[in-house]
C-alpha cells in the first residue's frame, strides 16, 4: 500500500456466509485495511471459534485471488463455497438456511481481522 492512501478505519469489517446462495462476500473496506492485498487467506481457530482474515501478496496453495473492485454496486465479492460454509456453520452451530453477518476487528499488529463466529447475526434476507 502506498503511503499517500488513507485508510479511513471505522471498525466495520463485514463477512457473510450464505449457505443457499453458496456465496461468502468479503467486503472492500475489509480488503482496504489489509493494504489491497492481491491474495487473502482464511485462518480458523477451532477452539475459539474465531476466523481471520489475513491479506498477503505471495501466493499459496491456501490463498485466494482478491479481485479489483471496478464499480461494484455492493462493494464486496463472492466466494463461492458450499462445504466451507457448511464447515464454519457447523463449527459455529449456525443452521444452514439463511444469511449470517459478522463483524470483525482489524488487529493492526498482525494486519488480519478477527471474527468472533459466536457474535454472527442472522438476517433473514439476502
Amino acid at each position: 500500500m502506498s503511503q499517500e492512501t488513507e485508510i479511513v478505519d471505522n471498525g466495520k469489517y463485514n463477512i457473510s456466509f450464505n449457505y443457499y446462495g453458496n456465496k461468502i462476500r468479503v467486503y472492500k473496506q475489509l480488503i482496504d485495511v489489509l493494504g489491497n492485498p492481491k491474495y487473502i487467506q482464511f485462518l480458523i481457530n477451532t477452539e475459539d471459534l474465531l476466523l481471520y482474515v489475513r491479506g498477503t501478496d505471495k501466493h499459496d496453495s491456501n490463498c485466494l485471488e482478491v479481485p479489483k473492485f471496478n464499480g461494484n454496486k455492493k462493494f464486496c465479492y463472492e466466494l463461492h463455497g458450499r462445504y466451507f460454509i457448511k464447515k464454519i456453520s457447523s463449527l459455529a452451530g449456525w443452521t444452514l438456511g439463511g444469511l449470517y453477518v459478522i463483524q470483525g476487528k482489524y488487529l493492526e499488529q498482525y494486519n488480519l481481522i478477527a471474527f468472533n463466529l459466536r457474535e454472527a447475526v442472522r438476517k433473514v434476507n439476502d
